[in-house]
């Protein structure tokens, strides 16, 4: 086991797309998000949300890498 503090390897991240039928209530998950459809969330492995864009970012892939290091305090997070 890894010292404090210490993440321990899960393996690569998984990405999914998320959509589907509303609830009971007819709120989607996007609504239960606060997000557009386009928008994207980081969930951590324990279920937190780690960062979410409330709609498309104009670059998703180095913003995700940004957005990642940020949140393993390798840098500082973005809008910053």
């Amino acid at each position: 086991m890894g010292g404090r503090g210490r993440a321990r390897r899960r393996g690569p991240p998984r990405a999914h797309v998320l959509g589907g039928a509303p609830d009971e209530e007819g709120r989607t998950w996007t609504d239960l998000y606060g997000i557009a459809p386009a928008g994207a969330v980081l969930v951590r492995p324990d279920g937190h949300v780690a960062w979410r864009a409330p709609d498309a970012v104009p670059d998703h892939d180095g913003t995700l890498r940004r957005v990642v290091r940020a949140v393993l305090s390798l840098e500082e997070p973005p809008g910053r």
